[in-house]
């Protein structure tokens, strides 16, 4: 009966009232785990870059050691003495570089080292974040899917009853019955189509809103 309809209606108005906000708590999941994807990606860099710049800083350093213990053989080599390392005769002394500042390179390979366990630090921790985002994406996912087949099937039993409805009035004398009922029964009919077409906007955008998360 009218009542009854009256009744689905308002369960089907408070049903898709929480389908609209599980539909945007699922938009924004999606929004906060696509930054927190990003945010990955960007740490991703920098831990290569800091890795690669402590590399060429260790490099470095040890190319230094190795020219500081050639110097330091150098001064204990004589023509026609023999060498200790190779314990051949000395014909030509090899010639005298530069030697750099070993203290100098050993502390920017600790600062590149450094700052390359910071960016791995952090990287870490984004990650993390992007792991609880994806969790709480896949809940908001999960609450936006029940409350869209509690609103569909509650939408279903409204529509059914409408149309029964219609049918028991259509069939039936038209002095029998009251303008106000029949106007009450097509103001829900037509409230129905609002509410749908509202609907399906939404499940579009959130559609929209996943397809970006994954692209």
């Amino acid at each position: 009966d009218v009542l009854q309809a009256r009744t689905l209606d308002v369960e089907r108005t408070r049903l898709s009232d929480r389908l609209a906000r599980a539909e945007q708590a699922s938009a924004s999941a999606a929004q906060v785990l696509a930054r927190a994807q990003r945010a990955v990606a960007g740490a991703e860099r920098k831990v290569a870059q800091a890795s690669a710049a402590a590399d060429a800083a260790r490099q470095a350093l040890e190319a230094a050691r190795a020219q500081h213990q050639a110097a330091s053989l150098r001064e204990h080599l004589h023509v026609g003495e023999r060498c200790p390392v190779c314990l051949q005769d000395v014909v030509l002394l090899p010639p005298a570089g530069v030697v750099p500042e070993l203290a100098t390179l050993s502390a920017v390979a600790d600062a590149a080292r450094g700052r390359s366990d910071a960016a791995v630090a952090a990287c870490e921790e984004a990650r993390q974040q992007a792991t609880a985002a994806a969790v709480r994406a896949e809940g908001a996912r999960e609450a936006r899917d029940d409350a869209a087949r509690m609103a569909h099937e509650s939408d279903a039993r409204w529509s059914l009853l409408v149309a029964q409805l219609v049918q028991t009035l259509a069939g039936a004398e038209a002095g029998a019955f009251s303008p106000g009922v029949l106007g009450d029964v097509e103001a829900r009919r037509a409230a129905l189509r609002a509410a749908r077409s509202a609907h399906d906007d939404a499940q579009r955008r959130v559609q929209r809103a996943e397809a970006a998360v994954n692209s």
